[in-house]
């Protein structure tokens, strides 16, 4: 940098190759790290239908193997120090990257990369094994991530854009019988140098020395095949007729899935561009705020919202409603969209829309390698000119925005003559619209327009006529428990802990934990899914006097950035929160709501119950969590499910009774510990929890906490074997088990300590070792059982049923006999101690928590570091043995309908 002119230090310096090959090369002089991409224009769209994956599938076999790198380029960079967090590779649309980031004093790790750049280019090797072992981990990752869930929505992209192809019937079938000449064809018609780009951002010292290296390394690269340009699907499309298509997807699906989509032209211009992009997300959140609105009535089951699809380039409202309510719904808005259509657009929404979005550019820096290589790779896959962009001119792009921009876009998007609908629907439903009928009914409710009318907006939480109410209770200093500690009681009964830091990370911060000893445990089975569903079914309700629609809206009317909330766990209830310093007023305002003026209606009820079985399978991945629920059962441990087992609670819930138990959790006062955290004054913060806090009543109701089962884990091992439903791949996860002798703040280091090096271990042998098998998921993960008083060093892995036995014997086998080095446990070692560098809020509130929760001992951030720098190589390899003294336990997870692994 030193040798580069002034003017010179914020430019991108590029450069094309007599192949066409183009590199662009940007010095950070504030980075400590250099990051590079080689960008292919070519991804899923370049495929011919019997290539289909092909253009994932290379993406893999070029990471696994290349003639410089045999054994790929994770077991290159092991060798140089570097491991597979080093390495990224991802395929898209109209794109393929492979990604190599390093620290800048690595001397070897540049000259790596450009090898490995060059051979993906030039050195490719496709060799039998490794096409069989990728095919199994691409199946793998479909399977993982999505299986048979996305293929409807690549079958309806296939009939309705261009440049999709549909998907095989089979996809693991298809896979497994691609031929390498196949694959071969897709690699030489689209991997040449005049379609890709080498890009290098960071810590570079001698920019024009490296330019010299690009030159000579890539400027020999040939490809006899003939040099194809873009397949322009955006023209493609921009000139496709309107149209319909609809697909029967073969989930268990109840819902019709709707999309009205209106094509969007992408400017080739970089300010055009991103101004654009802005004006689209403008307009798509103000749009669903409204949307939002017309949904905040109990009872209503349609979801309903806008979004710019990217590929194609439209904007889009989806719509997903049940097929009986499909008409109805859409009918409704319809004229929503109409109504907004000729309304005059709040100023109000406008400016809170685009301040927002200007909030959230104040995490942009022009210094930030993922900002240039963003602008640099959008640049390179759409064609962009003109100047790249500083912080400062994308602010002004957001600045600049007009309200009458949002209106042009309003009134060019919300039009009844959609370009393309598209339609999802279940495979059981009869529900069949012709475009004719289905156009018509868009028009006619057009023809019909409505706003829905806005929820009041509340001007105060808590009324005059309640806050008068609230008297200022007396407050007692105890004893303290440590030296950094305060500790106070009020009149009720309630404890308050206050923890005061000043740090960077908890500058006007603060956060919040009150917790009572009782769960739901402490109650019968009976009542046990009335307890754990109670608390999500008063946040449906509101508080005193609201809906949760008030509530919700006051909070957002007045800028509330934080959160509180309230919660059942097993063993424990509460409030969890955090906030800025200036909140906590309100933060405790809705301690006392919720704890003393919980709304109970049978609206409310009915509608949780409407909507919380679609969250929650929604919101997970329900082949894991169902995995983890049947572990819990079958070993005898009671906690909170989290799969199907929930959503069957759902029906089983009373809610007189989880009403009930609501309040004798939270109106136990007296048996209240409340944790507060932050860069605060406690002077400033005591009356107020006094005012608030102390008013909330102790019940003559005691609780009897239930007597603890232990579970069976630390008994002899064994092996369990459990059935779920809908899982393609097979599920493990071994469990050693040691009982703890020793603070438990010690014991959770050096868990954490020992699963950064075996995670290292096992994935850097995943991707390396071919005796390893084929798998796609494998990830160790350590817990401390407070109750029990012991550490669990688990191992979890997703593997192919027809490999899962050979692998789990293998995996069992590497961690064994495991073969640490001196240098690799020092590095971990390293990056861990990062961790207690400061003071984190979140982990020091945990750490509170324990203390008062379990009688733990508390340790500060320094004590940590110290206990970590105290262990050497020699207890580390003493610990480790410790734990895997004896056989682990195994739990194994199969498909129900399939016939499990032997």
């Amino acid at each position: 940098m030193e040798n580069l002119p002034a003017k010179d230090k914020s430019t991108v310096i590029t450069g094309e190759l007599g192949n066409g090959f183009r590199y662009y090369i940007k010095p950070l002089h504030d980075e400590n790290k250099i990051h590079t991409q080689l960008l292919v224009k070519a991804g899923f769209q370049e495929e011919t239908p019997e290539q289909w994956e092909c253009a994932h599938l290379i993406e893999h076999l070029l990471i696994k193997e290349t003639e410089n790198a045999p054994n790929g380029i994770t077991a290159k960079l092991n060798e140089i120090g570097l491991g597979l967090r080093s390495v990224a590779a991802f395929t898209g649309r109209n794109n393929t990257s492979y990604n190599l980031e390093f620290p800048s004093e690595h001397k070897e790790a540049l000259q790596v990369s450009m090898e490995f750049y060059h051979d993906v280019l030039s050195k490719q090797i496709f060799s039998p094994n490794a096409i069989a072992d990728e095919k199994m981990r691409v199946i793998q990752e479909f399977n993982f991530r999505s299986g048979q869930k996305n293929i409807a929505s690549h079958r309806l992209k296939a009939k309705a854009f261009p440049c999709f192809n549909e998907p095989p019937l089979d996809f693991e079938i298809h896979i497994k019988s691609l031929k390498k000449s196949t694959i071969q064809r897709y690699y030489n018609k689209w991997y040449q140098p005049g379609r890709t780009s080498l890009i290098i951002i960071g810590a570079i010292k001698d920019p024009a020395d490296l330019e010299q290296q690009i030159r000579s390394m890539f400027s020999k690269i040939t490809n006899e095949s003939p040099r194809d340009g873009d397949m322009d699907c955006e023209q493609k499309y921009l000139k496709q007729s309107s149209k319909i298509v609809s697909v029967t997807s073969r989930l268990k699906e109840e819902k019709m899935h709707l999309e009205l989509l209106h094509k969007l032209k992408k400017p080739t211009n970089m300010l055009a561009y991103y101004k654009d992009n802005y004006i689209e997300t403008l307009g798509v959140n103000i749009l669903n705020e409204h949307f939002k609105v017309f949904e905040n009535q109990y009872g209503y089951s349609s979801k309903t919202w806008s979004r710019i699809n990217e590929y194609p380039k439209a904007f889009a409202i989806a719509m997903v409603a049940e097929p009986g309510d499909f008409r109805r719904d859409l009918s409704q808005n319809m004229s929503l969209i109409a109504g907004l259509a000729q309304k005059e657009m709040n100023a109000y929404d406008f400016e809170k829309s685009k301040m927002r979005l200007l909030e959230q550019l104040k995490w942009v820096k022009n210094d930030n390698a993922n900002y240039w290589l963003e602008m640099i790779r959008d640049r390179i896959i759409y064609g962009l000119k003109g100047n790249y962009l500083s912080k400062n001119e994308l602010n002004e792009a957001v600045g600049g925005i007009t309200k009458s921009d949002i209106d042009r876009f309003f009134k060019s998007v919300l039009q009844p003559a959609f370009d393309d609908i598209t339609i999802i629907k279940p495979e059981k439903s009869d529900l069949d619209i012709e475009e004719g009928e289905l156009r018509n009914s868009i028009y006619n409710a057009y023809k019909k327009p409505f706003i829905p009318e806005q929820t009041k907006v509340l001007h105060q939480l808590i009324p005059d006529s309640l806050n008068d109410s609230l008297k200022l209770h007396s407050i007692r200093k105890l004893k303290l428990s440590t030296d950094s500690l305060q500790e106070f009681e009020l009149s009720n009964g309630i404890k308050l802990v206050f923890k005061t830091i000043s740090s960077s990370e908890a500058e006007n911060k603060i956060m919040v934990h009150g917790f009572t000893p009782i769960g739901a445990n402490d109650f019968s089975s009976d009542d046990y899914e009335s307890a754990i569903n109670a608390r999500d079914i008063i946040r449906n309700n509101g508080v005193y006097k609201y809906n949760k629609f008030q509530f919700n809206s006051y909070l957002d009317s007045i800028g509330f950035d934080g959160h509180l909330n309230p919660y059942i766990d097993n063993q424990t209830s509460g409030f969890r929160g955090e906030a800025r310093v200036s909140d906590i007023e309100l933060v405790f305002q809705l301690i006392y709501l919720y704890s003393q003026h919980a709304r109970n209606t049978e609206e409310a009820f009915e509608d949780w119950k409407l909507n919380s079985s679609e969250f929650y399978s929604l919101g997970h991945n329900m082949g894991i969590a169902d995995f983890a629920d049947k572990i819990d059962v079958s070993i005898g441990r009671k906690t909170i499910p989290t799969g199907h087992m929930r959503i069957a609670s759902v029906k089983n819930t009373v809610k007189e009774r989880a009403f009930h138990i609501y309040n004798q959790v939270f109106t136990n006062a007296d048996r209240f510990t409340y944790i507060i955290v932050g860069d605060f004054e406690i002077e400033k913060v005591l009356p107020l929890a006094a005012k608030y806090l102390g008013n909330i009543t102790s019940s003559s109701t005691n609780i009897m906490n239930a007597p603890f089962v232990k579970s069976s884990l630390l008994s002899t091992p064994k092996k369990i074997k459990v059935s779920i439903e809908g899982i393609q791949d097979v599920k493990m996860k071994l469990s050693y088990i040691t009982p703890i002798y020793k603070e438990i703040w010690k014991a959770k280091i050096e868990l954490d300590l020992m699963c950064r090096i075996l995670n290292d271990v096992l994935v850097n042998s995943l991707w390396t070792d071919t005796s390893m098998g084929t798998t796609y998921f494998i990830a160790a993960a350590g817990r401390v059982d407070h109750l029990e008083n012991y550490g669990e060093l688990a191992i979890y892995f997703d593997t192919d049923p027809n490999i899962a036995e050979g692998f789990r014997e293998n995996v069992i086998k590497t961690i064994s006999n495991l073969n640490i080095k001196e240098q690799r446990f020092q590095k971990n070692k390293e990056a861990l101690l990062k961790r207690f560098d400061n003071e984190k809020l979140n982990v020091l509130m945990d750490d509170i928590l324990e203390h008062y929760r379990y009688q733990e001992e508390f340790a500060d951030y320094r004590t940590k570091q110290r206990y970590l720098n105290s262990i050497s190589f020699t207890d580390f390899k003493k610990l480790y043995k410790e734990y895997l003294g004896k056989h682990p336990w195994e739990f194994i997870g199969i498909n129900a309908h399939k016939r499990s692994p032997e």
